[in-house]
């Protein structure tokens, strides 16, 4: 049944697709998104977990706990809320300790949700119309409030569109900028993106 929710071991699913509003399209294209960036995001959190300023390591933790909590990966969330506050705190002691662990928990999901990382975009921007528009538009004004639990609420329905070419680019950079929590970067990257679906 295409529209049913998934069992995944590890995940409530069935609260992260009522967070969606029930839609099972952008639940499925933000689990595909979220595996595609585990290997990159362990890789820098390592790099940036060495680093005598543990700023960039806090951004990166806290951007991961946001979407696993989001997608229902409570668990994952909650260990990757544990380094955040570790980072913010200094206690490069419970960093050291607890690292290898939690990434390779980060890790375990790679497998969990490789059947939800098949994204076949089409020729054109096919199912991008005024209804993407829309949702843009109030993406930008939430950024614009700092609101990110709404800009990433926002940002899902928008992942169940299918982009192309350009379009395709600047959403991956836009939702990667609402990851990392760069509200300037994510307005430029919704208004450049406005500029190219209404061109």
């Amino acid at each position: 049944m295409e529209n049913a929710i998934p069992f995944i071991d590890g995940i409530d699913t069935a609260s992260a697709v009522a967070k969606l509003g029930g839609n099972t399209g952008a639940y499925f294209e933000m689990l595909g998104s979220f595996k595609r960036e585990i290997a990159k995001k362990t890789e820098l959190i390592r790099e940036k977990a060495q680093l005598p300023d543990l700023s960039e390591f806090v951004i990166l933790v806290h951007g991961v706990k946001g979407s696993a909590r989001m997608l229902g990966m409570n668990d994952l969330g909650e260990e990757m809320y544990e380094l955040e506050c570790a980072g913010k705190g200094e206690q490069r002691d419970f960093i050291g300790n607890n690292l290898d662990r939690i990434l390779s928990d980060y890790s375990s999901y790679e497998e969990k949700l490789a059947s939800y990382d098949n994204r076949v975009t089409p020729s054109g921007s096919e199912g991008v119309g005024s209804q993407a528009v829309e949702l843009l538009k109030k993406l930008r004004m939430a950024l614009e409030d700092f609101e990110s639990e709404e800009a990433e609420r926002i940002v899902s329905e928008i992942g169940a569109f299918s982009f192309s070419g350009e379009a395709k680019e600047l959403f991956e950079d836009l939702y990667d900028a609402i990851d990392n929590i760069d509200y300037f970067a994510s307005i430029e990257c919704v208004d450049k993106l406005l500029e190219v679906l209404n061109s």
